[in-house]
């Protein structure tokens, strides 16, 4: 009966909250239309007749040096690294695998910097976080054969491990009582700040300086030494849904003239390899909705009625970052080539609901949200041996080995762990439980036999592990 009883109650709230919710959906359809209308974040269609078709362009590593002439880098062996998103799930989890890289060990025994052969990153959101960290470090530190991300990470009294670990979703309600959000800014611009200081180091950085895309690829003609591998942010256009990838190539295909950083404008006419990092993974990290996109300002010789770029989290488009980082890694001419894929998936896969009902209206709104990043990640295998197929056939001269980490494959380790510490707890629980009895059974007998309090007890009976 009681369970009857909650049945209905919660049947009965539920459809309250649907209609409701039918209301709410209404009112937003309405703002939405309203918006539309006024024609806000919108092309100008008027002159799109005269215009050729959109070729979004690609990753063009010809304009750079190769970052296989790194110190102590293996010329044969090109590794890259593609990260999803998924806030400081993915963050924390990435950082993880890092660490592990950099402390590898081979079948023989012998130990090896794996993290020190990463040539590319292909970062989507919260995958850039420890990356950002692992950069800036590194670039600080400036001996690379000595850095040690571990030590990096506690250096300080581990202020970038409180850092990787930092909530900047409480950026976002900050901005709302801070006046520098007032106006025409807005809180993607506080959050791309709070990552320059913490996560790209401008706060520890004498003069606050910030780290560019100068200081990560280097121009042929540039003629300065490479010296960090080189880090794909990745984004999506808000108007046609390409990705955006982070580099000073794309930037002038976009003819993006302008950005903000820290509250002001800076100027990328000359220069598009001045765009701050912070600017590419707060881009990155832009989840729709709750973190504004990022807006550029582009050149009016190509498009002259639509003056600006909008950009938003890259998740929309590559969750994995696997696109660009395949796109690199047919580019380069080493022998050997390596994707290394860390996935902090964690969505639903099994297809059953508990409810009869169909969705209503706004679930099927916030479901829309998530809903291609389910679908992405449940063809993501099949993605990998599809691209896989595409670089050999486009003449890559090798194939692109592929190893993916994620929740899942590791889960069966995990399983076999617990067990293996439910069997090991047990054993000890029986272990204390017998040397009790045994205790007990020696005093009981002494008590008998004398009358009194005596005997000594047996070290080996009392067990030394304690949980």
């Amino acid at each position: 009966m009681i369970s009857a009883l909650c049945h209905n109650a919660s049947f009965y709230s539920r459809t309250m909250v649907r209609g409701l919710g039918k209301v709410v959906c209404m009112w937003l359809f309405f703002c939405l239309l309203t918006h539309a209308t006024l024609g806000a974040w919108t092309r100008d269609t008027r002159r799109d007749h005269a215009m050729q078709g959109f070729t979004p362009p690609r990753v063009d590593l010809s304009r750079y040096q190769s970052v296989q002439t790194r110190p102590d880098q293996h010329e044969d062996l090109a590794l890259a690294v593609a990260i999803s998103g998924g806030g400081h799930r993915a963050g924390n989890f990435a950082a993880g695998v890092l660490l592990a890289l950099e402390e590898f060990t081979l079948d023989n025994g012998k130990p090896v910097n794996l993290l020190n052969e990463v040539d590319y990153f292909s970062t989507v959101s919260g995958g850039g976080f420890p990356v950002a960290v692992y950069l800036s470090t590194r670039m600080d530190y400036g001996d690379s054969r000595s850095y040690s991300f571990r030590d990096a990470l506690s250096q300080a009294d581990g202020r970038y491990l409180k850092n990787l670990r930092r909530d900047y979703q409480i950026t976002l309600l900050e901005a709302a009582v801070t006046p520098k959000c007032i106006g025409f800014h807005d809180a993607g611009d506080l959050l791309e700040e709070t990552f320059d200081d913490f996560l790209l180091g401008a706060s520890y950085r004498a003069g606050t300086r910030s780290l560019t895309l100068n200081d990560i690829f280097r121009p042929k003609e540039s003629g300065a030494p490479v010296t960090l591998p080189y880090w794909f942010a990745n984004a999506t256009i808000y108007e046609n849904g390409c990705r955006f990838v982070f580099t000073p190539g794309l930037l002038r295909e976009y003819d993006v003239k302008a950005c903000t950083h820290r509250f002001e404008e800076v100027d990328l006419t000359a220069d598009p390899g001045r765009m701050p990092l912070a600017v590419g993974l707060k881009t990155s990290a832009s989840f729709p909705v709750l973190i504004p996109a990022t807006t550029f300002t582009c050149r009016d010789t190509v498009d002259p009625l639509n003056p600006y770029l909008h950009l938003v989290d890259g998740g929309l488009v590559d969750n994995q970052g696997i696109y660009t980082a395949f796109e690199v890694l047919r580019q380069d001419s080493a022998k050997h080539k390596i994707l290394l894929v860390i996935d902090a998936y964690k969505g639903i896969s099994q297809p059953r609901s508990q409810w009869q009902a169909s969705p209503s209206g706004p679930e099927m709104a916030i479901r829309i949200m998530k809903i291609a990043l389910d679908s992405a990640r449940n063809r993501l295998e099949q993605t990998l041996v599809q691209q896989q197929r595409l670089a050999e056939a486009g003449g890559v001269g090798t194939p692109i080995h592929v190893a993916l980490i994620s929740f899942g494959t590791l889960k069966p380790e995990t399983v076999r762990r617990f067990d293996d510490l439910e069997q090991e707890v047990e054993a000890i629980r029986k272990q204390k439980v017998r040397g009790f009895m045994r205790r007990v059974q020696r005093e009981f007998d002494s008590l008998v036999g004398s009358g009194r309090n005596g005997g000594e007890e047996d070290a080996e009976d009392i067990p030394n592990t304690v949980l």
